[in-house]
């Protein structure tokens, strides 16, 4: 009789043991269902570009003669005060030669008036004092010119760019180096028209650059054009992007940089994984749960961000979808 309960009750303690086990692999068995919900899709717009200075230094001739030399290359650290290009002095030493002598004439025929024992006429006094004004003027002016013939840095930085060649005939005005003050650098970019939803001065970026792999800078759109160029049939909205450079990164106008800028592409629309759609050539289905069980479905789908689908039609907010494994 012991034997026999014994017996019975091993076999019900079995087949609780087989009930639980068969429970337990039914329920690891059901694939898991995602609730159909609104959210944003974000996305990264990238766009490349160079290190640029963001105020750049032209500096010009204040006189015109030739170019004798060029005492700078691009490329080259100057200090301000640095010679950067001689001009000709030949012509500005006539002019201070010409001028020079109307001043000693001039000086000469006013000291002839003090000199003279007549009174002299007060509109010939007036006239001879404007005379000699006027010539003094001149020969300032003359010696101001002479000495321009020597061109300097205004400003510590490092020169981009040398237009001229020695012998190059200038004018007052002409163009004769550009410098940069490497303190002061930042990025030149362009963007696509259709980005300009999602940019404006004050967006936050990051940029990397080519010759500091792994390093990432935080910055800020500064300007962003309002007209379009074109440049090897490409249209886009130049932009600068000014840089919280970390303390002690070289950066070097010229070099290759890649901006990145973190955007909200949809905002509020309807969302599932990606592991709920299977595609099927170019179209696209996904499981939906129903009271009536399980039913394929065609959808639309939009942007793709970070594990997430846009679902322009084909659901509902709230239906439920089975995740693919």
């Amino acid at each position: 009789m012991n034997r026999r309960r014994l017996a019975v009750i091993a076999l019900g303690v079995l087949l609780l043991v087989v009930i639980v086990l068969i429970l337990n692999s039914q329920r690891h068995g059901q694939p898991e269902a995602w609730t159909v919900r609104r959210g944003d899709i974000e996305g990264t717009i990238e766009v490349s570009g160079r290190i640029a200075p963001a105020h750049p230094v032209a500096v010009r001739s204040a006189v015109e003669s030739r170019v004798e030399t060029i005492a700078v290359e691009v490329g080259d650290r100057v200090q301000a005060g640095d010679i950067l290009v001689t001009l000709d002095p030949a012509p500005l030493e006539a002019r201070l030669s010409q001028v020079e002598d109307q001043l000693l004439a001039t000086e000469v025929a006013v000291a002839m008036l003090d000199r003279s024992g007549q009174q002299a006429a007060l509109e010939d006094r007036l006239v001879a004092e404007q005379r000699l004004r006027q010539a003094e003027e001149a020969y300032q002016e003359a010696q101001r010119a002479l000495a321009e013939t020597f061109i300097l840095a205004p400003i510590e930085g490092v020169v981009l760019e040398v237009p001229v060649t020695s012998g190059m005939p200038v004018g007052a005005g002409t163009v004769v180096a550009q410098l940069a003050d490497l303190r002061d650098l930042g990025v030149s970019a362009g963007f696509d028209e259709v980005d300009l939803a999602y940019v404006q001065p004050g967006t936050a970026v990051t940029v990397s650059v080519d010759a500091f792999p792994g390093q990432e800078i935080p910055g800020r759109i500064a300007t962003l054009a309002t007209v379009a160029q074109q440049a090897a049939g490409v249209t886009s909205f130049p932009a600068f992007i000014a840089l919280d450079t970390p303390e002690g990164l070289a950066l070097r106008p010229g070099m290759t940089a890649t901006v990145r800028v973190s955007a909200v592409l949809r905002s509020g629309v309807l969302v599932v994984p990606e592991q709920a759609v299977r595609t099927v050539g170019e179209r696209a289905f996904v499981t939906v749960v129903t009271e009536r069980g399980q039913e394929e479905r065609e959808v639309q789908l939009g942007l793709r961000s970070g594990g997430m689908v846009e679902v322009a039609s084909g659901l509902q907010e709230g239906e439920r979808v089975i995740l693919r494994e």
